[in-house]
């Protein structure tokens, strides 16, 4: 019988799919997270029992005229380009309901560039989720609530680099505590075979100003058509194309393991 059972589960293909989302429960300790702004403490208070549903983070303020942020550690940071068009996820709660104001909610910087976003409600007593898509889909701005509505390409810009993410904390003018959980920053997911065979790609394309890579390599070249070297990069996440003239122009990417790959971009 096992045999047979053996046998049958050998004729069977199995795809194993491994996600790549960032994720923060709090479960056993604060995880890295900081608290930084108007907060009695840049700690955080961890807490085992009585969030949604095991561990939580907590902080009070320290009603000093400031505002208050939840500070991601340093897993959320770097090149999290596989998360654009993905979402960013997380769960608040507060104590104080009197005197509500209104600011950033998710405050992430990049190297040259800032996405603020406004989301509703303000959290309750209870556990509030969020989940705030990370493309122009929804109203991101740049650097302040007055500033240009967020492109795509301003979005992958940022994620390309990720210097602080933060979600806010405080949403009154008196005394308050506020709580943190289950925080996960989705990603694509990748198979076997694409964790293995990664592929180099370049997005988006055409493009105004930037492109973006999706992996890592040695060094690369920007050609006109007729073959002139107009650029050389040696493994950051973008090129500025923006300085170009409109038209065709090939890309020459040279991998660590001494492969070579060719690709036609359009810059528009």
């Amino acid at each position: 019988m096992k045999t047979k059972l053996f046998s049958f589960l050998g004729l069977i293909s199995f795809t194993l799919i491994f996600s790549q989302d960032i994720v923060s429960t709090f479960d056993t300790d604060d995880e890295g997270w900081l608290v930084v702004g108007d907060a009695t403490s840049s700690a955080p208070d961890w807490h085992p029992t009585n969030g949604n549903p095991n561990g939580y983070i907590s902080a009070d303020d320290t009603v000093a005229g400031g505002v208050w942020y939840w500070e991601a550690p340093d897993k959320y940071k770097g090149n999290q380009l596989a998360s654009f068009g993905k979402n960013l996820k997380f769960q608040l709660t507060q104590n104080n309901f009197s005197s509500p104001f209104d600011y950033y909610d998710v405050i992430i910087e990049g190297n040259n560039k800032t996405l603020v976003i406004d989301l509703s409600p303000n959290p309750l007593a209870t556990w509030t989720q969020y989940v705030v898509k990370l493309d122009n889909s929804v109203a991101w701005k740049i650097s302040t609530f007055e500033g240009d509505l967020a492109t795509n390409d301003d979005i992958q810009e940022v994620l390309s680099n990720i210097i602080s993410l933060r979600i806010r904390g405080e949403f009154e003018s008196g005394p308050d505590t506020g709580q943190l959980d289950n925080v996960i920053l989705e990603s694509n997911s990748l198979s076997v075979n694409d964790i293995q065979n990664k592929k180099f790609q370049i997005f988006p394309n055409p493009t105004k100003d930037y492109l973006y890579y999706s992996k890592d390599y040695k060094k690369l070249e920007l050609l006109s058509t007729d073959g002139r070297i107009l650029m050389t990069n040696s493994n950051t996440s973008k090129i500025n194309l923006s300085t170009l003239s409109t038209g065709v122009y090939i890309i020459k990417v040279y991998n660590f393991d001494d492969s070579v790959k060719t690709f036609k971009i359009i810059k528009e």
